[in-house]
């Protein structure tokens, strides 16, 4: 069965076209920007959401989109996830991180450890 998956960022990015076709043998790729999220979380479910931290105010993302969806399983795309960054969007909700400069087969690797990795709604301390 195909994987469904939200980008929620600039959906005319280089970035965001490389991500696409990392995951078209995975599955669909749907892109967004935020502004869209809260009517997208609404209409399905995605069995993963990646937010591009280059773009979106992440920790507050991850909040509404939870409030929304519990059961969400939400990856961070960044250049340089700081500790203290990576920290917020763990105690957010986020299951995890991707680097933006991965290679294409990097990235299919990392999005098929995150799709096996349930989403715990866990926010303790990290």
């Amino acid at each position: 069965m195909k994987a469904s998956f939200l980008l929620v960022g600039d959906p005319q990015s280089s970035w965001s076209l490389t991500l696409a076709r990392s995951l078209a043998p995975l599955g669909q790729l749907q892109l967004i920007d935020e502004k869209e999220v809260n009517q997208k979380v609404l209409q399905r479910h995605y069995d993963l959401i990646i937010v591009d931290a280059a773009i979106v105010k992440v920790v507050p993302l991850i909040k509404r989109v939870l409030a929304y969806t519990p059961e969400a399983r939400i990856v961070v795309a960044t250049l340089s996830p700081t500790w203290q960054r990576a920290r917020e969007a763990l105690r957010a909700g986020a299951i995890g991180y991707i680097h933006r400069l991965q290679n294409e087969e990097e990235l299919r690797s990392t999005i098929k450890q995150f799709l096996q990795k349930p989403q715990s709604n866990n926010q303790e301390e990290v």
